[in-house]
Parts: C-alpha cells; sequence; structure tokens
C-alpha cells in the first residue's frame, strides 16, 4: 500500500495519497512501532503530501517527529536524519520562518559536506537551498557566494546539461538584479537561457523565467529594443503553455512593469520625479517603433482568437505601458480602461489579474493628478482583495499601499499613518521584522514622515531600518550608509547635533575607503559634516572642509557644486566675510540666471542672497533695486502672501529705512532649513 500511495502522490492525487499514507502509519505504528525506520519513512512521505497541498504547519509537525527519532536512531548526521533536517528547512521557508530555515539549512550544509564531500549532488542541492533562504532574508552578497560556489560545483561535477546548473544560473542572476548589477545579471541571464532551450526547450517554463530575468537587466540598462523582444518572448510564451491564470504566468507578468521603472501591484510614488526628462529623443524613436510592431500583433490576434482574448490583452498591456514610458497618459489610460472593462466581462472582478489592472488604472490616473478619482479604484481592489484572502495577505497588504499612496497625494496624512501603521503591524507579526516586504514598508513611512518634517517619528524608524539593514548588510554596506545619512539629516533637524556629528563622521569615512575622496557621495557626507561641525561651534573645521569640497566638485564638475557653494557663501556671510561670500553669490546668480531664467524662484533665491552681502558692504542703492526686483516678481511669481515674499518685503523695508545690518543674521536661505545652509 505504501507504494500504492507513492505513486498517487507522484500523480499529484494528493487526497488519495494522504488516505492511503494515513492507513500505512496506522498500520506500521501496530505492527512495528511509531520509532521503527519504516514507520518514520511514512511519517516523512506523509509530509511530503501535505507540503505538496500548502499545508505546511502538519507537515512540519511530522517532520520535527521523524527527526526526533531519526537522531536518536541513526545520530545527528545519519542520511535520513539529513534529509528530513532538509525537507523541514524547506517547510519552514514556505511559512516564511527565514532564520529557522537558515540555521537548519546551514545545519545540513555543514553534515553534508562532512559527510558526503562538496562535489556531491545531495551537498549542491543543500548549497543552494542555503542560497535561497539568504537571498529571501536580503542577504545577497553571502547568497551570490554560495550560489557562484554551487555553479562552479555543478558545472565540474554534474556538467552542462544536469538540472542544477541552469538553475545557479537564474538564481544567480536574480542575486545580481536585487543588487544592482545589471550587466551582471544580463550575461548571466544570457548563458541562463542558452542552457535552458539547450536542455528543456525554448518554451520551457525554466527558459521563460531565465527571458524574464534577462528583460529586467535589460531594462535596467536602458536597452529598450533588446527587453521589448524578451519581454514579448516570455509572455506569450508562458500565456500560451500555462494558461493566463497560472501562478507562473501571474509572476511573468509582474516584469511588465519593469517597462517604466515601476511595480504596479505595491508602488510608491511619494518619491520625487527625476530632475531631467529621461525619455530621451532617440529612446522614444526606438519606443515608437516597437508599438508599431504591437499594433500589427494586436491586430492579428484580435482577428485570430477576438478582442477580449488574454492573448490579445497582453499586448494591448505592452502597449499601454509603453505609452506610459513616454509619458503619454491619457492614451495610456483609455487602452488600460479598455483592458480593465474587456476583463471583467470575461473572468469578473475577483481575479488577481483582474484586480492588478484595476490597480494600474488606478496608478494612470493619479499620474495625472486625479488623485481623488483613482481613489474609488484603489478602495474597490482593497476591499475585494480583503474578501478573496483576509486583510493579512500579502496581496491586500499590497492594495493598502496603493491607496496610502492615494492619501499620500491628496495631504490626507492622518488616513496614511493610519494604514501604513495598520501595515507595519500585520508584516511585524506575521513574516518579522527582517522581512524585505516589512522593511520597505519602514523606509516608506519614514520617507511620509520626512516630507511632513516630523523628524522625531522619521528619526525613531530610521533607527530600526539602520539596525536591521546593518545584521543583514553590514555597517559599511551602501544601504546601511544611505539610511543612515538620512537619520543624520532627521537628526540634524532636531539639533541633536552630538549624534548626527557621530553619523556623518562615520559615512565619510566608510565612503572615502571604499569610493575615494572625489567621488560624488564622498563629497555629499563631507559637506553635510561640515554642516554639523558649524552648528557644534566648530567653526574653522566646517570652513576648510566645506572649501574643500566645493574645489573638489568644481574640478569634477558634480551638478551639486552650486548648492556646495551656496553653503559656503552662508558660512562666510555668518563669519561676516562679506566680499568673499558676496563673489560666490554673484557666481551662483549667474548660474541660476543661465539654468533656470531670470524669474524663477531659485534665481530669486540667489539674488536675494547677493543683495543681503552687498547691503552688508554698504551698497545700498543697488541692493534695493535689486530687492524691489525680487519683491515684485515674488508677488507675481508666488503670490503676497507666500513665506518668501513676505520675507523679501521685510529685507527691503530694512534696506529702505537705511538701517545698519546686525551682524548676527543670517543670510537669507536658498533652500532647507537651519541657518541658510541646506545639507543634502
Amino acid at each position: 500500500m505504501a507504494d500504492l500511495a507513492y505513486g498517487l502522490a507522484v500523480q499529484h492525487k494528493l487526497g488519495a495519497a494522504e488516505t492511503l499514507y494515513k492507513r500505512v502509519l496506522v498500520d506500521s505504528e501496530e505492527r512495528l512501532g511509531s520509532d521503527h525506520p519504516r514507520t518514520l519513512t511514512v511519517i516523512r512521505n506523509l509530509a511530503t503530501v501535505h507540503e505538496s497541498q500548502g499545508r505546511f504547519k502538519e507537515a512540519e509537525s511530522l517532520y520535527r517527529r521523524a527527526l526526533k527519532s531519526f537522531e536518536i536512531l541513526e545520530g545527528t548526521e545519519g542520511p535520513s536524519t539529513l534529509n528530513v533536517i532538509r525537507e523541514l528547512g524547506y517547510t519552514l521557508e514556505k511559512q516564511e520562518r527565514l532564520e529557522e530555515a537558515e540555521e537548519l539549512s546551514r545545519r545540513a550544509l555543514k553534515s553534508f559536506e562532512k559527510k558526503y564531500s562538496t562535489k556531491d549532488p545531495k551537498t549542491i542541492d543543500v548549497l543552494i537551498k542555503t542560497a535561497s533562504i539568504l537571498h529571501s532574508q536580503g542577504k545577497n552578497q553571502e547568497a551570490e557566494a554560495l550560489y557562484q560556489r554551487a555553479l562552479q560545483l555543478s558545472e565540474e561535477n554534474l556538467g552542462l546539461q544536469h538540472e542544477n546548473t541552469p538553475l545557479c544560473r537564474r538564481n544567480l542572476a536574480v542575486v545580481f538584479l536585487a543588487q544592482g548589477k545589471y550587466r551582471e545579471a544580463e550575461d548571466m541571464s544570457r548563458a541562463a537561457v542558452e542552457g535552458s532551450e539547450r536542455i528543456t526547450g525554448s518554451t520551457d517554463l525554466n527558459t521563460l523565467n531565465n527571458l524574464a530575468n534577462l528583460t529586467t537587466a535589460l531594462l535596467a540598462q536602458g536597452k529598450t529594443r533588446e527587453a521589448q523582444a524578451t519581454l514579448l518572448l516570455s509572455w506569450l510564451g508562458c500565456k500560451e503553455l500555462l494558461g493566463p491564470d497560472d501562478p507562473h504566468t501571474k509572476s511573468l507578468w509582474g516584469h511588465m512593469d519593469l517597462l517604466n521603472s515601476m511595480t504596479f501591484a505595491q508602488r510608491d510614488t511619494r518619491k520625487p520625479e527625476p530632475k531631467e526628462n529621461m525619455v530621451l529623443e532617440a529612446s522614444k524613436a526606438r519606443w515608437t517603433n516597437a508599438m508599431d510592431i504591437l499594433r500589427k500583433i494586436q491586430q492579428i490576434r484580435e482577428d485570430v482568437s477576438g478582442p477580449v482574448h488574454p492573448q490579445t490583452l497582453i499586448v494591448m498591456e505592452t502597449i499601454a505601458l509603453i505609452h506610459e514610458n513616454l509619458h503619454e497618459w491619457k492614451h495610456a489610460e483609455q487602452i488600460q480602461q479598455r483592458i480593465v472593462t474587456n476583463k471583467i466581462r470575461v473572468s469578473g472582478e475577483k481575479q488577481d489579474d483582474t484586480l492588478l489592472s484595476m490597480a494600474h488604472l488606478s496608478f494612470i490616473i493619479g499620474k495625472q493628478g486625479r488623485w481623488k478619482e483613482a481613489e474609488e479604484p484603489d478602495i474597490k481592489v482593497l476591499e475585494l482583495r480583503e474578501q478573496m484572502y483576509g486583510r493579512e495577505h500579502r496581496n491586500t497588504l499590497m492594495a493598502m499601499v496603493n491607496l496610502a499612496s492615494n492619501y499620500y497625494h491628496q495631504d490626507r496624512n492622518e488616513e496614511v499613518e493610519c494604514l501604513e501603521n495598520e501595515i507595519i503591524k500585520i508584516q511585524t507579526n506575521t513574516i518579522g521584522p527582517k522581512h524585505p516586504d516589512t522593511i520597505d514598508s519602514l523606509d516608506r513611512f519614514a520617507k511620509a514622515f520626512e516630507a511632513w518634517h516630523r523628524w522625531e517619528d522619521s528619526a525613531r524608524l530610521l533607527k530600526q531600518l539602520v539596525d536591521v539593514k546593518t545584521k543583514l548588510s553590514g555597517n559599511d554596506s551602501e544601504d546601511v550608509l544611505s539610511l543612515k545619512e538620512r537619520l543624520s539629516s532627521a537628526l540634524y533637524n532636531l539639533e541633536l547635533w552630538e549624534e548626527a556629528e557621530s553619523l556623518d563622521r562615520h559615512k565619510l569615512d566608510a565612503r572615502a575607503r571604499t569610493k575615494g575622496g572625489r567621488d560624488p557621495q564622498t563629497l555629499k557626507s563631507k559637506e553635510n559634516l561640515a554642516m554639523t561641525y558649524w552648528k557644534l561651534g566648530q567653526v574653522k573645521k566646517a570652513e576648510n572642509m566645506l572649501k574643500e569640497v566645493v574645489r573638489a566638485k568644481k574640478a569634477v564638475l558634480d551638478p551639486e557644486t552650486v548648492t556646495s557653494m551656496m553653503n559656503y557663501a552662508a558660512m562666510l556671510s555668518d563669519l561676516g566675510k562679506w566680499k568673499e561670500s558676496e563673489a560666490l553669490d554673484k557666481r551662483v546668480l549667474e548660474i541660476m540666471i543661465n539654468k533656470y531664467g531670470q524669474n524663477d524662484p531659485k534665481t530669486l533665491h540667489s539674488m536675494q542672497n547677493l543683495a543681503w552681502s552687498r547691503y552688508n558692504l554698504g551698497q545700498l542703492e543697488e541692493t534695493e533695486a535689486h530687492m524691489m526686483h525680487v519683491v515684485e516678481t515674488r508677488k507675481i511669481v508666488l503670490g503676497e502672501d507666500h513665506i518668501d515674499t513676505l520675507q523679501s518685503k521685510r529685507i527691503l523695508s530694512l534696506m529702505r529705512g537705511r538701517q545698519e545690518p546686525p551682524g548676527s543674521t543670517p543670510k537669507p536661505q536658498f533652500e532647507g532649513e537651519n541657518g541658510g545652509m541646506s545639507r543634502q
């Protein structure tokens, strides 16, 4: 009967296999005893069935029972003991109990290497699994090292045709992507595609997954034409192979967002727009050419399969995404609305694919500034996902993130805070504080507090993030240094200068050591430390350091040079060095006029700074003329009651009264806070 149960399990007839295994288990316990090797094998096989059914708690209980007995019978490094440890680790990983899974997997790896050698296929399997668990925790450097080792062992001992070899390549590509190593990810994905095509064919699921990874790497490097081809191959192939509702198809669907470098299922649109328009004319021409090809494919699909067939909708979705990449939001909205309507008509609202498209439509509407209108579909998606999965499911949490983002853009801060607190509480309780999703939520919430200038709350969350990421990535990783940069800025705004100085010094030392003294990130850290020294009263040290930054940025034509020049000028004015300050202010104003024009708010800030320096040099009449221009232009551009307009009126009033300028008065600032100087 045990053989029959095994056969049923292989055929994926899991209910029948479970029933039969339970009968075999009762019989084996009665005849042989609960700790007999045959009984334990049945327990282990039944656990495997539960695992395949997604009943991981029950599987875990059976595996632990088998493990306890096998350790007594065989010892801690017996073959059955090691196999159960490996299987138990997999079950824990499926429950997202990653730290426990890692501990078991490392134990298994150590024992397999000792018992079977590093070249044994079983050891390589455990090596791959351990790397996978590390990657799931965000420990990508460790995961990369293990995957590299597994790949080398697999190629040398199992051969290029063995399934582990392309598996290692695919997983390595994913780890490279997670670390932003896009060139390495591209090379590894190309090798993985070639290998899987030779072994399993061009329409095999492994090949399609490798194509999706290759698409991601290409898009991240701006290789849009190549990415378009690989993207279509992976989507259409997976749709034809598995159908539109298969989980693997939906996973590949997620790669569509990379056409516009954003995630539609879980988006954070609070990030500032890039300083320059990223859609260049050459890139636009390539996208337009790709769209022409896709429209022809769409017409063929509509003629052959109909306008609502999943294959037709895939092509429409791709066209909509290209419109988004070109910032043609109205065209994208029209197409996406048709897609949503057709999916609801064919499959109904309570389908993941439909809900993802609805969330995507909401995003497009919001990008046009119509956030109130976008709120309705966001709420609907959240309600439907909660009905389908419950409040704590990951898909429901993604919908909550989208709604919070919508409220953020409507300045409904209390509702944002309520949702984000709930999301973090659920994630902390269900997947733990170190899970990447929890970390993303903390980071997103901290950014909201920063935008609201709630520095105590942002500092509290950033300290949590620094602690977690330091344990995962190390104290000097760029992720941790970036978080420390934000934390030091929060502390700076809280006037906790000593704490900010400690962080600033560490950032500067780490970046100087890893990137060199002239790297833009190093110079940024150096400038921030100078600002902190100034607040601590270490004036000479701050002045010398800022002078070094300005000189270095000029040498490498850094785009942030003007901000550093303004900070240095503000420091000189506070020291009463008005002649030097005036020379810098004059140069900054010239740059601003050339870059933004005479009446831009940034130019007006610079003009006011120059006027202030000249006023302190006694050049009263010329200064008054400049300030009159600033006041009148600000009235038109910003309005009568804007804080900058009111400030310039006060300064003009002071100048007209021919009062002696008080030496302690700080120079009017360009941006930021704290005495006219701006931390970056």
